[in-house]
């Protein structure tokens, strides 16, 4: 009982240690990425306007994480900190599902809080926490999907999973690996002696894997036909299938800026390093031993070549995002391989926890959200800027090239400003030919809008600087 309490009251630590590392980038209050203010947007539409079908709306994405974000922005505020929270949130659950399937797998506490450690000060968990992506409301689903199916239990197994793709449909690539674990966690392939599964018990379980599946898959897919807009499915499977293999030319490239991004997975190339080869260590002596965890280890281990290998081969964008719903899985070879050697002895177990914080702290303490990669502008100050169109351009026509997700959602519910988008400075142009009166241009900065002014000047329309806020700059334009 005593050891119980202590080892509970460790995890409880350790998550609180977690958390700190996450919930300080929220305090910051950086401006939400582009695609962040359009979520945060799409989910104010959604609760508070109960615009349920996000009617007149596009998107590839399915509603639940819109519905999430909604929800905390009803509840906590209209802010950055309400619109990050569920996603922090999930990056904990995240790490408790962790936690529950390396302590299923391994059968040892002691190597599970070693997991959850590691886990907890990964770089690339931390970068996507405090951000509005779905990759981490994701992640949880699949990680407890994969503890479930160890246990056999295929209803619940489906179930996460379809909720997994519910949150992000790319949780599709690693429904094999799941139910891999699965298969290979029961007895027939744990215990030397076990006997075959009976053929009606195999049909079982996928009657059960298909009916979870479907309770939370048919709901939103009842949702997305009711829209009268585009699918999201078939929007979202036209905007992320690129068409086509690399090319040749393509291959070294695309490789050499993987394996960068693997690097920078664990905290750069070092770290990364004696990752690969503790994993592959492990991988070896597992076979050598014949370790009761080597058939799972094996099939983690030939999924990361298939996935690494699709996303090298195919030509899709090479985007750190996608290395997250895989990172959990690496971090769990390398935890199984620190546990096997730290149960030799109760001093390795304090050794090894040593040697984790020690390596892994610093790139945890720098890891960089994911919501604040650079960018051609800042957006520092959007939020007075928006406060000034509100109050004195309200009924006005704005112009606008590079705001229009960020300023959408700063502007909030109510605005009165009229936005306008044109893709190019000869169309804004050819279109002010023909209006009169006085119309205004928003720029990140003056630099960005030289052409866009330039161009209106020499087709005679009169631009002159209205008044600047921060690094933002309202032009008044005027048709002769």
């Amino acid at each position: 009982m005593k050891r119980r309490q202590a080892a509970f009251w460790l995890n409880v630590l350790l998550l609180w240690v977690g958390a700190g590392l996450r919930f300080h980038y929220l305090a910051d209050a950086e401006p939400l990425h582009p695609d962040e203010a359009l979520f945060a947007t799409l989910g104010r539409r959604m609760v508070q306007q109960q615009d349920w079908l996000l009617n007149g709306a596009t998107t590839d994405k399915p509603p639940l994480s819109y519905l999430l974000v909604g929800t905390s922005l009803a509840g906590v505020g209209q802010n950055e900190f309400a619109a990050r929270l569920p996603s922090v949130f999930a990056s904990l659950m995240g790490a408790v599902a962790f936690f529950a399937l390396i302590r299923r797998l391994s059968k040892r506490t002691p190597t599970a809080h070693l997991g959850l450690l590691i886990y907890l000060l990964s770089p690339l968990e931390i970068a996507f926490a405090p951000t509005i992506f779905q990759d981490t409301l994701m992640l949880p689903c699949v990680l407890l999907a994969a503890a479930w199916a160890t246990r056999q239990k295929w209803a619940w197994t489906g179930a996460l999973l379809g909720l997994a793709w519910v949150m992000k449909p790319t949780a599709l690539w690693v429904l094999p690996l799941v139910i891999g674990i699965g298969i290979f966690a029961s007895p027939v392939w744990s215990s030397e002696n076990a006997a075959p599964i009976p053929l009606s018990r195999i049909f079982n379980h996928a009657k059960h894997f298909i009916i979870g599946t479907l309770l939370t898959l048919v709901p939103v897919l009842a949702w997305d036909i009711a829209r009268p807009q585009q699918s999201f499915v078939t929007l979202g499977s036209y905007n992320n299938n690129p068409g086509r293999l690399a090319r040749a030319d393509e291959i070294g490239s695309r490789a050499e800026a993987w394996l960068h991004l693997l690097a920078d997975t664990f905290g750069g190339p070092i770290i990364g390093m004696m990752v690969f080869v503790i994993v592959v260590g492990w991988l070896i002596f597992t076979a050598q031993k014949r370790h009761p965890a080597r058939w799972i280890s094996w099939v983690i281990a030939l999924f990361l070549v298939w996935y690494l290998g699709l996303y090298w081969l195919v030509a899709f964008s090479v985007r750190i995002r996608y290395l997250l719903p895989i990172m959990p899985f690496i971090l769990l070879l390398m935890a199984l391989a620190i546990g096997e050697w730290a149960s030799r002895g109760r001093w390795r177990v304090r050794f090894s926890a040593i040697g984790i914080m020690l390596v892994m702290t610093y790139p945890a303490l720098t890891a960089r959200p994911l919501s604040r990669e650079t960018q051609d502008f800042e957006l520092q100050g959007i939020d007075e800027l928006a406060d000034t169109l509100n109050q004195d351009f309200a009924d006005r026509i704005i112009y606008d090239y590079w705001l229009g997700w960020e300023l959408g959602w700063y502007l909030g519910e109510d605005t009165d400003v009229w936005l306008v988008y044109f893709s190019t400075p000869e169309e804004l142009a050819a279109h002010l030919q023909t209006e009169t009166g006085a119309r205004y241009l928003i720029a990140p900065n003056e630099e960005l809008a030289q052409m866009w002014v330039w161009i209106m000047e020499l087709k005679g329309i009169w631009v002159f600087i209205d008044r600047q806020i921060g690094g933002f700059i309202i032009y008044t334009v005027i048709p002769k």
